[in-house]
């Protein structure tokens, strides 16, 4: 659209580029409405509006914006960042985007190419504040979103391909972590059909990330792990992934315990001590027994470590062992702990104690490689694997109980950083406890979830691209021939 108003409407003020930007991304959303295959653009509230009254007037008005919130609609809002991240746009003072050279001209004559025989184009639609809808619903297979998987659209994809994989960047420099990522995902594909195990778009957090990246296998329904390991190339990308992992459990860890908290005071209007909320809530028989489900004893702190075959701060060599016994099927196995229902106090401290002690016992001493060293500098004193999991060595004093570790982990861990995210990072919205006078109070819900890692969005992109498809009845991924084809060339360009 960028270029398209550039080069055909010469806007003299912004106002005159937002006006016909505007008509353009009408017209966008409204074609990509009528596609049978997508229903969920940006700005649809809108475009559903305005294709129902044309359906009754036979007239679309497309002046006006999409989005109450940004007149540029989903690129003012959502996509403007990543476009000049990407190299495709170039900022202007006081005026519109303009079209970057390289990339961005290729890309925009091939989105030209794909719309120039059009009514749209030929009528000059774009022109008006409204026309028939008929004369949309013409090309409407063209102008909508859905038009990247098109035959037609065999030339964008080609070039997004390439702009995302770095396949013509010289340097790599900017894009190899994202090439790596996404070529991880190929990479992942490939590896479960040779192993013979279906991937299944349900599974894609599990299957293509925390099975390969985090456990070192590839995991299936009701089918045994088969260990697996990345090509060298992708080993760094794939670390700083298992970083992630480990992060997403850890936090799952200490937002079970804050719930498990915030549960435990409910309904108590002056607030509880936490040494009564420990004992009366949360050291309940629900919790021990819990905790013998996944570990051989739970009787004290130091005796949930020694069940794992420690006798005191794991070595190096001890992490690297029990990383490797504790794996995907594991009992023990952050995997299988972090699945446990837990509707009470009891049982979601116990769930948050399962994967502290596993997590400890795996990474108390890091993995050393290249991301683990990057990530302890960038996270600082943040908190962190690196940081968090040492403070458990006050574990091994033989005096220390239950509820001398919980009074620990509810008052050194949980209320301080509840208290940094609220005040030093500005989040007063996030407030879901007061502490005052030894006492805690509730003031709203928390939830416990694990944060996305994108890779659904990731895999969506590469359907899109025809690098990956997806059949609706078995809900199975499988690569195509043009991604095998995407990701040799990408793990050449790493090479």
């Amino acid at each position: 659209m960028l270029d398209h108003i550039d080069s055909i409407e010469h806007p003299p003020t912004y106002a005159d580029f937002r006006q016909a930007f505007q008509r353009r991304e009408i017209a966008i959303v409204v074609s990509t409405l009528l596609s049978a295959e997508y229903h969920s653009p940006v700005g649809s509230t809108i475009g559903n509006s305005r294709l129902e009254v044309a359906r009754e007037s036979g007239m679309l008005q497309v002046a006006g914006q999409v989005l109450p919130s940004n007149p540029l609609g989903g690129y003012g809002q959502n996509y403007s960042g990543c476009m000049a991240a990407l190299g495709l746009t170039t900022p202007r003072e006081g005026t519109s985007d303009g079209v970057a050279e390289g990339f961005g001209q290729e890309l925009a004559a091939a989105v030209q190419r794909t719309v120039a025989n059009t009514g749209y184009v030929s009528d000059k639609l774009y022109m008006r504040g409204e026309f028939p809808l008929s004369q949309l619903e013409a090309c409407a297979d063209r102008l909508s979103l859905d038009a990247l998987a098109k035959g037609f659209g065999q030339e964008e994809r080609r070039l997004i391909a390439e702009l995302l994989f770095g396949l013509r960047d010289t340097s790599l420099l900017k894009t190899r972590m994202r090439c790596c990522t996404l070529t991880r995902i190929l990479d992942s594909l490939r590896q479960y059909a040779e192993a013979g195990i279906p991937v299944l778009w349900t599974g894609i957090e599990d299957q293509l990330l925390y099975a390969p990246d985090y456990f070192g296998v590839l995991a299936g329904r009701e089918r045994a792990p088969v260990e697996t390991s990345r090509p060298a190339h992708l080993r760094v990308s794939a670390g700083y992934w298992r970083e992630f992992c480990g992060h997403q459990y850890l936090t799952y860890a200490l937002e079970s315990l804050l719930w498990a908290v915030l549960e435990a005071v409910e309904g108590e209007s002056r607030g509880m001590a936490i040494d009564d909320l420990v004992v009366r809530q949360i050291l309940q028989a629900d919790f021990r027994r819990c905790l013998e489900e996944h570990f051989d004893t739970a009787s004290s702190p130091r005796s949930l470590l020694e069940s794992l075959g420690l006798t005191g701060p794991p070595t190096t060599a001890q992490c690297e062992t029990l990383r490797e016994r504790i794996g995907y099927e594991h009992p023990a196995s952050e995997r299988l702990i972090s699945s446990l229902q837990a509707p009470s106090p009891a049982l979601a401290a116990a769930r948050a104690i399962g994967l502290l002690v596993t997590l400890y016992a795996k990474w108390r001493v890091s993995a050393g490689d290249e991301a683990a060293a990057d990530l302890s500098i960038k996270f600082g004193r943040e908190m962190w694997i690196g940081n968090v999991l040492p403070q458990m060595d006050s574990w091994w004093q033989g005096s220390l109980d239950w509820p001398i570790a919980l009074r620990f982990l509810i008052n050194d861990l949980i209320v301080p950083q509840h208290d940094r995210v609220m005040y030093s990072k500005g989040r007063l919205d996030r407030s879901w406890l007061h502490h005052e006078h030894g006492l805690i109070v509730k003031l709203q819900e928390s939830k416990v979830e694990f944060r996305s890692s994108r890779h659904v969005q990731s895999a969506n992109m590469l359907w899109d691209l025809g690098l990956i498809k997806w059949d609706p009845d078995t809900d199975q991924i499988t690569l195509t021939a043009e991604g095998e084809r995407v990701r040799s060339r990408a793990l050449e360009r790493l090479a």
